[in-house]
């Protein structure tokens, strides 16, 4: 087992250090070879896939603003015990952002690192500096054995393996930053070294071979029996190179590095599969398998097979994956399509394609069932042919698209040593309100294609009514809210329809805008509704004018779009407003009238709120305004200055949504155009109002708008955006 944490220090550039026999260049060049980008971090840490680690070995700079976030994304972290000193104010961060996450210090079992001990943290040279001269590792001629350039071994069957827990507890742990340790160079033989003349019980002769791994495991064992008993069942200990039985009881799980193996891929992988799925630290509410697959020290970040073939591996056990540059160097933030698409809980064991139980790990096509979709893996040297009698959806990617093509597939051909993550179909928006037959596309934040679009369709609900699922009192189950024709129809899950009502009166037949947010902060969530009416032509032959809009940046042409001009039914008896009704009683609780007394148009409306925040409500103004957004407290009082979220000449509508689409924490806006308008999308910070990213979800040259909504539709604590289809088709139920 190589040592191999890399300290980056505080002061000097870049620089060349001799390390096991090779140049490693110390620096954050390995971080940015491929485009990283923040995915979520995963809100049930312990049941739900992907679970993901980074053994991330460096402190100092290149752990810093820039690459917070992507570090605090991963579920585990394993970082240089410099960190503590250097890098401080990253474990607050961290644990801010991500809750969940593991950051536990890289310590070698039986080794000091000398290079650098007189960097400014001096934590190594503290450890070195107490340890005794008989502790280390020495042959039958009491000279100090070599290793690897830069490193001094240590015998565990002396002190050390006491002075060494004590050290970490002391020293490391007693900081409060750290879940627990990460012991590397767990071994359970050392005679390879200096030819096999190892002394580990300093008799000043050779050990036999037997006699030197019976020594050597009673010495590990009891670093590790020392290690728990300082510091306590609640703290981490995670090992690297090591599976034996004797140590199960004390740690927490085992890191399978360089997996398969740099041996034959089959044979080793067969046999580091049966390790990684029985051992008892592999599995369970404590236990912390890491898998860490790497490019051997190539560089070739792009071999998404090889990436692919580790990690869908990992997913046929409980434990978390790594995919980094190699042992000469771990330190980089690699992303891949796969560790953005959220799997949800796991459903089954792993299992033949057939879906057969397996009771032991030999050469073959695997598949594991996920909440979401499924995991196949083909473990064989021959591509294989696979049919799976329905259909699921490839990965809309951005890196291998070939593999990930996006496409729905029941019959495809998997490579040697490759494997797909196949998720189920979409049919349902959870949580958003939509018309009933429209088509609904699933967009990342650049506009480009997260999953596959569909009819959000509910076929015992007339065509074109609004429908939402939400959880209204927090019980755990969503309520079914359907708006048609102006009247509300409320119905539980357990007891059915509890509550029909007509917010703005018997005489308006028209639509309704709908939104949630919990404005008195009980735990229960309010409804919050506005007049939609659709616009009707004056007369057949109404006129049509032209407007600029502003140049698109994405075609360098001038889109055109054309407003017909309308007016809105006066089917209201009142301004239009914004209502805020009781989710259970239907009593109305306040009224906002956001465009003044003489507008009766259509509001669209949205809800910002932060957990346990105040509530702020979005109003869109309609047709016939411009495109102007209003922050309004549950109150009515602005909140903050209003965005126009298009040309000010622009005035068939805005519609909107808000959500936190990159997973920072914050919020973002999303507007599309109303009638007439292009389905022109664009996306707003929240806080500064900032322009951040737009794009049509549709055809430029349509002219039928867009409606737009933000849900979390795969469960990964991040939106996604839904651009829906004004036109829907009605062959529904009831029309």
């Amino acid at each position: 087992m190589k040592y191999h944490a890399i300290l980056s220090t505080l002061t000097p550039p870049p620089q060349i250090i001799r390390f096991m026999g090779f140049f490693v260049i110390i620096s954050m060049f390995f971080q940015f070879l491929i485009p990283t980008q923040v995915f979520a971090a995963h809100m049930d840490r312990k049941n739900s896939f992907p679970r993901l680690a980074n053994y991330y070995l460096h402190a100092g700079p290149s752990i810093n603003p820039t690459t917070y976030g992507e570090l605090a994304s991963f579920d585990v972290l394993i970082l240089a015990m410099e960190a503590q000193e250097y890098n401080k104010d990253f474990f607050a961060y961290a644990r801010k952002k991500n809750p969940n996450i593991i950051i536990l210090p890289y310590v070698p079992s039986r080794s000091i690192n000398i290079l650098d001990i007189e960097d400014g943290a001096k934590i190594r040279k503290r450890l070195k500096e107490g340890i005794r001269n008989e502790w280390y590792l020495r042959d039958s001629k009491n000279t100090i054995v070599t290793a690897w350039p830069g490193t001094i071994p240590v015998n565990v069957a002396t002190g050390w393996n006491s002075y060494l827990p004590t050290f970490v507890n002391e020293i490391i742990l007693s900081t409060n930053l750290w879940d627990g340790i990460f012991y590397d160079e767990v071994q359970d033989d050392m005679t390879y070294l200096n030819s096999g003349d190892i002394d580990l019980d300093s008799d000043t002769k050779r050990d036999s071979q037997d006699h030197a791994r019976m020594i050597w495991k009673q010495g590990n064992e009891q670093l590790f029996a020392n290690t728990r008993k300082l510091i306590g069942e609640h703290k981490l200990i995670v090992i690297n190179g090591s599976s034996l039985s004797d140590y199960q009881s004390h740690i927490n799980g085992r890191m399978f590095e360089n997996f398969p193996g740099h041996s034959d891929i089959n044979g080793r992988w067969a046999d580091t599969m049966s390790q990684y799925l029985s051992l008892p630290t592999c599995s369970g509410v404590t236990a912390l398998c890491i898998i860490n697959t790497n490019t051997n020290n190539t560089n070739v970040h792009t071999d998404y097979r090889k990436f692919r073939f580790g990690y869908i591996s990992s997913l046929m056990g409980d434990g978390y994956y790594s995919f980094d540059y190699g042992d000469q160097n771990h330190g980089q933030i690699w992303l891949y399509d796969e560790y953005k698409t959220y799997l949800g809980h796991a459903k089954s064991d792993i299992e033949t394609l057939k879906k057969e139980k397996i009771t032991s790990i030999s050469q073959g096509v695997i598949r594991r069932e996920f909440e979401k979709g499924i995991a196949l893996l083909n473990a064989t040297d021959e591509r294989k042919q696979i049919s799976l009698g329905e259909e699921y959806e490839k990965i809309s990617g951005t890196q291998d698209t070939l593999h990930n093509d996006g496409s729905i597939t029941s019959s495809f051909t998997i490579q040697p040593h490759d494997g797909f993550i196949l998720l189920r179909p979409l049919d349902f928006l959870p949580t958003l309100p939509f018309r009933n037959g429209s088509f609904a596309k699933v967009l990342r934040e650049d506009g480009s294609m997260l999953r596959n679009g569909f009819f959000a369709y509910d076929p015992t609900v007339r065509g074109s009514a609004v429908i939402a699922h939400y959880d209204l009192n927090n019980d755990g189950t969503r309520e079914k809210i359907i708006i048609d024709k102006g009247v509300v129809t409320l119905i539980s899950e357990q007891s059915g329809i509890y509550l029909t009502f007509q917010p703005f009166g018997t005489s308006y037949t028209e639509g309704i805008s709908l939104a949630f947010g919990d404005t008195d902060l009980d735990g229960v969530s309010e409804l919050l509704m506005a007049p939609s009416p659709t616009p009707k032509k004056t007369t057949p032959k109404a006129a049509i004018k032209k407007q600029l809009v502003k140049k698109s940046k994405y075609a360098n042409r001038k889109v055109i779009q054309r407003i017909t001009k309308k007016e809105t039914p006066s089917v209201l008896k009142e301004p239009s407003s914004i209502k805020i009704f009781d989710g259970q009683t239907g009593i109305l609780k306040n009224t906002i009238v956001p465009f003044g007394k003489k507008y009766k148009g259509d509001i669209s409306l949205a809800v910002y709120q932060p957990p346990k925040e105040q509530v702020v409500i979005l109003a869109g103004a309609g047709f016939g305004l411009k495109p102007e957004i209003k922050f309004l407290s549950s109150d009515g009082t602005s909140v903050k200055n209003s965005l126009f979220a298009y040309s000010s000449k622009f005035k068939g509508g805005v519609r909107i949504a808000s959500g936190d689409l990159d997973g920072d924490g914050t919020y973002e806006i999303i507007t599309g155009a109303g009638v007439g308008g292009s389905p022109h999308v664009r996306i707003f910070d929240f806080a500064s109002l900032q322009l951040k990213h737009e794009f049509f979800a549709y055809s430029a040259q349509s002219s039928s708008g867009v409606w737009v909504g933000a849900v979390d539709i795969d469960g990964d604590g991040t939106h996604e955006i839904i651009a829906l289809t004004s036109d829907v088709f009605t062959t529904a139920a009831f029309k």
